[in-house]
């Protein structure tokens, strides 16, 4: 990259004061090395080094960049070997070889030392400067810099250090000095990060026995990911059914409670909550080992117990099987080059790499095709309908007990890639979101709603499968049948979309609980009850035990959803910002107050009635007549996508976002496909940048080539570049 004009530097002078008689610096050593042949000789000497020399000092200083960065972020975050279902030798053998894999960095050192050890020396000290560069410029990054200072200074640190290894033996020793750090950062990403606590072998203490004896009902928790309450009732409290008739069929059968938050906004957090119903600290585990006692593990002698859990392993191995993990190595290190990707390129460049800390894993998934027709080849990292696919095999288990199915999928989780019918579709970036924080600008909102009510229907129509085969199979009446989410999400404008504040909480802790009891259950409450009394998450434990007759057989924090006068007494609810605690009033209005942006823009929950503000008949007409407008341009982000559409292969390209120079914000905005207009949208402010996107609909596209055209709209008729 040029970086302003070229420009070219004088031969450097060195100005070393020399006194006679008693010289600081001789001028013969000021000679030596200053001259070429001077500085040929010692980078002859760097490159003369052994080869296996040369292996270990990129290994040591590419361990210290590099590697200790991914594993800290990596290593942070638990969960996401977890996820992958990895086992302890899994996370050693991934420690290592991110440790080192800068390895393969001195190759070109050794091939080029073959044909000159002054070219080796250059391009060893290059190598070693660059991975200081990048650590360096990754450290700028974090302090918001801008993306030329971040290269400047980088770039001056990484000569630096290149050139005190390629012309000084002090700088050559510091490195011999370093070869122990590759086992130094592996050893604190096995023994000291939170990834640590899974490769634990303490026995579990404290864990309460199994209840014993039997039971005749049938337990079915359905877990869904980040579903915000205001996404399913208006803000008169109405469950829109219409939209949602999976959902709307359990809510006739059973009892909403409206009224119903979750206790943390973390998923990591909050699966284990409902299976316990106990908090717990953040730095614990998602596992059975970090959660001895849950209703998984104590009803193993009661039910015959299935698990789908994409993000935890809270279900003992005595009782579950694990769930088999394909392409583990490849998925894995797809999501480490990302990673990587992030901490090599500062913030300016990276803006086009996909999102880190938006899901636990999978982090390219919406740019990775894959054909829909070989769901066995991806895992549920990878594919997160295959969750459903899974409760589904679940419940058909035959067996001489009584079910215990607990399933959670991790949908309609952002970046809400998927139709209705459960088409998977891509764009390249969550319109409503920069770095996790909600945009101000209401059309990137709305966008972001339309996704995420897009993926909702998906969902809902896999719930309502997945009741209808529990009523075909002939014990839907007397199952115990729960719908209820981890945690919700926050559209408000300028504040994180899950980290909790008092401005964006209303949003995040609302949830979905719908549970309906046995029909034979006398004390439970009537079908179709609407129970506005607080309701937590860890109350689902306390209730399953209270269903199926059985006292808790360990200590609980929550209350049976049955116990409506100990429910009565609350006035706050604790929940769990990460570490931080939150306590939330347990008043019903704010939470529906939510569903007022929703109301105005999607009132019956449609995602098709997203329409832009100062739409005219005329503009819902494919336009006879366009205006060429020099100055306006619309830039389509990966336009080759339209260019051999295949149907039958996924992500499927229904989603457009472009850049826009020469129109104002807010301004209406057609999308014609194949000289049709297919769907109207509008501009928005993206921090410095004019934006649009759309949603194409799924019968709009053909296959093989697709022309696409954006045009500005206005009364006086349509404008394109």
């Amino acid at each position: 990259m040029t970086i302003g004009r070229s420009i070219r530097f004088p031969r450097p002078v060195l100005f070393i004061p020399v006194r006679n008689n008693d010289s600081v610096i001789s001028r013969a050593t000021i000679s030596r090395i200053a001259t070429p042949a001077a500085l040929g000789d010692r980078l002859r000497e760097a490159g003369a080094q052994h080869w296996w020399w040369h292996l270990l000092a990129v290994l040591a200083v590419g361990a210290l960049t590099i590697s200790a960065t991914i594993l800290t972020i990596i290593g942070d975050a638990p969960v996401f070997f977890v996820a992958k279902g990895m086992t302890t030798t899994d996370i050693v053998l991934f420690g290592l070889i991110v440790v080192f894999a800068p390895v393969v960095l001195a190759v070109p050192v050794i091939l080029a030392r073959l044909a000159s050890t002054v070219v080796a020396g250059v391009v060893v000290s290059l190598v070693l400067g660059g991975l200081v560069a990048v650590l360096v410029g990754h450290f700028l990054d974090g302090l918001d810099q801008t993306g030329e200072v971040v290269l400047v200074l980088s770039g001056l640190v990484g000569l630096l250090v290149a050139s005190l290894y390629g012309l000084t033996e002090p700088g050559r020793s510091l490195v011999r000095f370093l070869s122990p750090a590759p086992l130094i950062v592996l050893g604190l990403f096995l023994f000291t990060s939170p990834t640590a606590t899974l490769l634990s072998s303490q026995p579990v203490t404290d864990v309460a026995p199994p209840l014993s004896g039997t039971s005749e009902i049938p337990v079915v928790i359905l877990v869904v990911d980040e579903f915000p309450l205001a996404a399913l009732v208006n803000q008169s409290g109405d469950f829109l059914d219409l939209a949602f008739p999976g959902m709307g069929s359990l809510v006739d059968d059973g009892v909403w409670y409206r009224n119903a938050v979750t206790n943390t906004r973390s998923t990591m957090h909050a699966v284990p909550m409902l299976a316990t119903g106990v908090f717990h600290e953040a730095n614990v585990v998602p596992t059975a080992g970090g959660h001895p006692n849950s209703f998984l593990s104590a009803l193993g002698r009661t039910h015959d117990v299935g698990t789908v859990e994409p993000m935890t392993r809270l279900c003992p191995a005595r009782l579950c099987e694990p769930e088999e993990q394909s392409n583990i190595w490849a998925a894995t290190f797809s999501d480490v080059g990302v990673v990587a990707a992030h901490i090599v390129l500062p913030n300016a460049l990276a803006a086009e790499l996909p999102p880190i800390d938006e899901n636990w894993a999978n982090f390219d998934g919406e740019s990775r095709p894959w054909k829909s027709k070989t769901p066995d080849q991806a895992s549920m990292d990878e594919d997160p309908r295959l969750a459903f696919e899974n409760i589904g095999k679940a419940l058909e288990t035959q067996s001489r007990r009584p079910l215990f199915v607990f399933g959670h999928a991790v949908l309609p989780h952002i970046p809400w890639n998927f139709l209705p019918d459960g088409t998977r579709i891509s764009g390249g970036e969550q319109a409503y979101v920069d770095g996790g924080q909600v945009l101000e600008a209401p059309w990137a909102k709305a966008l972001g709603m339309q996704r995420l009510l897009l993926t909702a229907g998906y969902v809902d129509n896999q719930i309502g499968e997945l009741l209808d085969g529990i009523r075909e199979a002939g014990w839907y009446d007397e199952a115990m049948i729960v719908v209820v989410s981890d945690h919700g999400v926050s559209f408000e404008s300028g504040h994180d979309r899950r980290a909790l504040d008092d401005e964006n909480v209303d949003s995040v802790a609302p949830i979905p609980l719908i549970v309906k009891y046995p029909k034979s259950m006398e004390e439970a409450p009537p079908p179709g009850t609407v129970d506005d009394i607080r309701a937590e998450s860890v109350d689902l434990a306390p209730t399953v035990f209270d269903v199926i007759g059985r006292v808790s057989p360990y200590e609980v924090d929550g209350v049976s959803l049955l116990d409506t006068e100990t429910r009565s007494q609350r006035t706050e609810t604790l929940v769990y910002n990460w570490d931080e605690k939150h306590f939330y009033d347990v008043a019903l209005e704010p939470s529906l107050a939510r569903a007022v942006p929703f109301d105005n823009l999607f009132p019956d929950r449609d995602p098709w009635q997203l329409e832009p503000l100062g739409i005219t008949e005329s503009m819902r007409r494919t336009p006879e007549r366009i205006v060429d407008d020099p100055d306006v341009e619309f830039e389509v982000r990966d336009p080759e996508r339209f260019e051999d559409v295949d149907l039958d292969s996924e992500p499927v390209p229904l989603v457009v976002f472009a850049e826009v120079t020469g129109v104002e914000a807010h301004r209406p905005v057609g999308v014609l496909l194949n000289g049709e207009l297919a769907v109207l949208t509008a501009t928005y402010q993206r921090e410095d940048i004019i934006a649009t996107g759309a949603v194409l609909p799924l019968g709009s596209l053909q296959p093989g080539k697709n022309t696409i055209q954006l045009v500005a709209l206005s009364e006086s008729g349509p404008a394109r570049g």
